[in-house]
């Protein structure tokens, strides 16, 4: 019953999500925001032994946002970072300005994916075959909804045992 209420409230919230039912009136200052995730996360980091770093450059605010949405994306992606992580392994959060557009790239020293799980990770339920959790398959789905909402485009790099990385441009405000 657990999962099952978990897998009903997550379908939920990508439907509210696609239907614009959430307000954006937030400004949000990414690097503040990526400093509250990290320290929600970071005893779960800890529990692995991985190193959470961050490289934070002078950005502009988030204008017409959702800061609760916002946070949500970061924390998904973030949390995947570590159960994909190694052992002793460190996760390496970067923003920054690249012509004008701000940027934000999660980059992990995990365990990496083949092209072809990238092409499949933000399918509902479709689950990579490493996966070893009891993971429903839905939150990288929510972190494209929540992305799409806010005209984020998310581009994945990654190699088999050297990592991965998700590097996130925010639209122009």
């Amino acid at each position: 019953l657990n999962r099952l209420s978990k897998i009903v409230n997550a379908l939920l919230l990508i439907s509210r999500i696609e239907n614009q039912q959430f307000l954006k009136e937030d400004e949000v200052k990414l690097n503040d925001l990526v400093k509250e995730v990290v320290s929600e996360i970071e005893d779960r980091a800890t529990e692995k032994n991985i190193t959470i770093k961050t490289d934070l450059h002078e950005i502009k605010p988030i204008n017409n946002a959702n800061k609760y949405l916002l946070f949500t994306m970061l924390f998904n992606l973030v949390y995947n970072a570590i159960k994909y992580n190694v052992p002793n392994g460190i996760i390496k959060i970067s923003t920054y300005l690249e012509n004008g557009i701000v940027k934000l790239e999660i980059r992990d020293s995990g365990e990496g994916m083949t092209r072809e799980n990238i092409a499949t990770l933000f399918t509902p339920f479709k689950k990579i075959k490493l996966d070893k959790s009891d993971s429903h398959g839905l939150g990288l789905p929510i972190v494209k909804t929540i992305a799409d909402s806010h005209g984020i485009k998310i581009d994945v790099t990654s190699k088999i045992g050297e990592g991965s990385s998700f590097l996130l441009s925010f639209a122009k405000n």
